[in-house]
């Protein structure tokens, strides 16, 4: 088998499967059940504070070294 023709024939399959699947309406029952541990661990935790920058632009100190005092 020549490349270009197994090249072109899964192609073609792909595509029609990706037709197929897109026009093919799903029930929601063949969804996947999402249960108890379907949530990953790292969405139960809550956000952590935004915590404060340790140096600020507008600080007096800042402004001084940039004008060269």
């Amino acid at each position: 088998m020549k490349a270009s023709v197994f090249v072109c024939a899964s192609a073609l399959l792909f595509a029609s499967w990706l037709g197929i699947t897109y026009l093919r309406e799903v029930p929601p029952k063949d969804y996947p059940n999402l249960g108890k541990g379907s949530v990953p661990v790292s969405a139960k935790k809550e956000a952590a504070p935004a915590k404060e920058p340790l140096i600020s632009l507008e600080s007096p100190e800042v402004t001084d070294v940039a004008q060269g005092r």
